[in-house]
């Protein structure tokens, strides 16, 4: 076993420092994976420990620049593409030559009576009733032989009002049903599929990986049947690829661990898992197609930096708070001690206004 870094940290009386060693920057193929650029830089932004944000904000920019300004080289470092990412979604799900796909992964989730044989693209931009309408604009839209619609998006980003988000979603579908003259109102299906690449609700004590949501009457029993709303929640997807039995797991797999496969797991040779690795596959694209796929990269990744900022900005101000609180309990202990304020002022860094306030 090897070290492959290693971090230091000094807080004595000659002075305080950090330091970060680190083997792995040898090899140039190393800095196409995510999750050594991440490693490196939250490194880097660790050693400098500086409250400055618009540094790290630097530092975070520089290492996206680093990793895909290269045209001239592979710069994703993958040998398939990343799912999350719109291009890489709708070149598996959402092109014509790979229905096949989304219709064999699509009835992993769906009930025996609901399954698809068939399907069609639709529009995925549907307008409002009116020009003022808001307009819903989906990642992939489709029916099936018997007119049952399907939605399914891909969420990267967490949004506060997802359910509700969903449920307007799904009744585009639902309006658009509505005939002119005389109707009995009988509506066919609308499902909505979320794969969602967060925790939508992570003060769930017990959270799902797959929640399948319909209307319900008050003593659980199904109130109506044409309405099915599914919830993946990606995070929660653990699995090796050593535990994956169902056809379901291997899909969610497939989609999780993607771009850091480099060649078709052992377990997954069934014939649909071949045309989506095939497709999937960087060197196969025509030029104009990986560029479309970088660039789009490109703006996930830029995502997942300012996300990754916030977050460390919010822990920042937690851990910036913390430590005030912890000088003013130390000051506390000190005046209560009988310690002189300016002996506490020399140890805390408080002023002697600060200490005279303390209770």
């Amino acid at each position: 076993m090897e070290s492959l870094c290693w971090v230091y940290e000094r807080n004595t009386t000659t002075g305080v420092g950090r330091g970060f060693g680190f083997t792995g920057g040898h090899e140039h193929w190393n800095w196409g994976h995510p999750m050594f650029l991440k490693t490196v830089m939250n490194a880097i932004v660790w050693v400098i420990d500086t409250p400055d944000d618009t540094l790290k904000q630097i530092i975070l920019l520089l290492f996206l620049s680093f990793r895909l300004k290269s045209k001239q080289e592979d710069v994703t470092m993958s040998r398939y593409i990343n799912p999350y990412t719109d291009f890489g979604f709708k070149k598996l799900f959402g092109e014509e030559a790979n229905k096949d796909l989304l219709i064999d992964f699509l009835n992993t989730f769906l009930p025996e009576k609901h399954q698809i044989k068939k399907l069609d693209f639709r529009d995925p931009e549907q307008l409002g009733a009116t020009a003022s309408d808001r307009r819903a604009v989906f990642d992939i839209y489709c029916a099936n032989s018997k007119g049952e619609k399907f939605i399914v998006e891909m969420q990267k980003a967490e949004h506060a009002n997802f359910k509700d988000r969903s449920l307007y979603y799904v009744s585009h579908p639902i309006r658009a049903q509505g005939k002119k003259g005389k109707w009995d109102f009988n509506l066919k299906t609308v499902y909505f599929i979320g794969i969602l690449d967060f925790i939508y609700d992570p003060d769930d004590p017990n959270p799902l990986l797959i929640r399948e949501v319909s209307l319900k009457d008050q003593h659980g029993k199904e109130f109506y049947d044409k309405l099915k709303m599914t919830y993946i929640q990606m995070p929660l997807f653990k699995k090796k690829e050593s535990e994956l039995v169902t056809h379901q797991e291997k899909w969610l797999y497939f989609l999780k661990e993607l771009p850091e496969l480099q060649q078709i797991p052992s377990i997954m040779k069934e014939k649909v898992f071949k045309k989506a690795f095939k497709t999937a596959e960087l060197a196969a694209m025509p030029e104009k197609e990986r560029e479309q796929y970088e660039h789009n990269l490109h703006d996930y990744w830029t995502y997942l930096g300012t996300i990754d900022t916030a977050e460390r900005k919010g822990e920042s101000k937690g851990r910036a708070k913390g430590r005030a609180e912890e000088k003013l309990n130390i000051a506390r202990t000190m005046k209560k001690d009988g310690v002189d304020s300016c002996v506490i002022a020399k140890y805390t860094g408080l002023s002697p206004e600060e200490i005279e306030r303390l209770n």
